[in-house]
């Protein structure tokens, strides 16, 4: 009898742990709780060989993102005049505490959690539709309609592109209502991009076959068009957007190479999106390292798809759809969307497998 492996646990706790209902607290032990696990797994149960040395390479990254982190906050507490506080301490080890739960993830995701990761999205999925339908906001089991939205939109790629469920396309087309009933705009964009990508693909093979190739220019800028269509209506420019970037730039030109630390929150009075986050908290020596780590999981991750184009295309519909919507939020400074972002890019790898 083969015990079901705890990082199913994560994976359904990342989806299900209600925060509305449970408040802050519980959300900001999940981290802790999570990296326990991990540490307790990597150091009692074995793991196949050929995942140490990404994982290595994972927990390098954070690990240097996390010394960058500390210096950080130690330069813009004694010379950028910052208040700090009991909650920047509570934030300070998140790299550290990230580099434990990709180490994690990294060695022990297997065909189990790549079969729970179906389950899990198909149940996140329709209990999302169910507290939009009902418009109940309490039932929600995310911090707000935007947090949905990225979930949704990456669930509905998901069973588009990599599920093996034989019912992923009714899953796919139960996904779109519940993007467009968030209201997020950067859901709406990404899920523009990713529709008129795969259409763009079936066309492209008709045409292929039927040999019409003097229609495939036309097919191409079509796509294109869609796709900046799609971007101006999601509304991923905005004039909040942009005035969110000029205050983000009069702070990080204060503070350039060193950034702001955990108190990056403070000096601002809203952070319009993930990447402005990254300069304000990292500068320029926590951005660049962040940089060679995203650059690092980007090539495993279109070398692993190699050979398989319905896998390469779908990765790619992933990187841009997460792009975008870094774009309009700082998604990944919530754990569980980070963490539901890792699982995603796993589960990729392990289908090309």
């Amino acid at each position: 009898m083969t015990l079901p492996n705890p990082l199913c646990a994560v994976l359904w706790s990342a989806l299900f742990l209600p925060e509305r209902l449970l408040g802050g607290w519980p959300v900001r032990a999940f981290p802790a709780l999570v990296c326990f696990l991990g540490a307790w797994t990597l150091l009692t149960k074995p793991s196949p060989w050929e995942t140490r040395q990404p994982a290595r390479e994972a927990v390098l990254v954070f690990l240097w993102l996390q010394a960058f982190y500390v210096t950080s906050y130690a330069y813009s507490s004694a010379f950028n005049g910052i208040r700090t506080g009991f909650r920047d301490l509570l934030d300070l080890p998140r790299y550290a505490l990230a580099a434990v739960s990709a180490a994690y993830l990294i060695r022990h995701f297997d065909v189990q959690v790549r079969k729970s990761l179906d389950a899990a999205l198909a149940a996140v999925l329709y209990a999302s539709l169910l507290a939009v339908a009902v418009g109940s906001r309490s039932l929600s089991l995310f911090a707000d309609s935007d947090h949905v939205g990225y979930v949704m939109t990456l669930t509905f790629l998901y069973f588009l592109f990599f599920s093996c469920d034989r019912l992923r396309f009714a899953h796919a087309a139960a996904a779109l209502p519940v993007v467009f009933l968030t209201g997020s705009r950067a859901a709406w964009s990404a899920s523009a991009f990713v529709l008129s990508l795969y259409l763009a693909a079936l066309l492209y093979q008709r045409l292929r076959r039927s040999r019409a190739k003097d229609h495939a220019a036309a097919l191409s800028a079509a796509f294109f068009v869609a796709w900046a269509g799609a971007l101006v209506f999601g509304g991923w420019i905005k004039l909040g957007a942009a005035a969110s970037a000029v205050e983000a730039m009069t702070y990080i030109r204060q503070s350039p190479l060193f950034g702001w630390g955990p108190a990056a929150y403070e000096p601002m009075s809203s952070l319009g999106n993930q990447y402005q986050r990254w300069l304000l908290r990292g500068g320029a020596l926590g951005s660049a390292t962040l940089l060679l780590g995203l650059v690092l999981v980007v090539f495993r991750l279109l070398r692993a798809v190699h050979g398989h184009w319905r896998l390469r295309l779908g990765a790619v519909a992933f990187l841009g759809a997460v792009a975008l919507m870094l774009g309009s939020g700082p998604f990944l400074e919530d754990f569980r969307l980070m963490s539901l972002t890792a699982f995603l890019v796993a589960g990729i790898h392990e289908d090309a497998r």
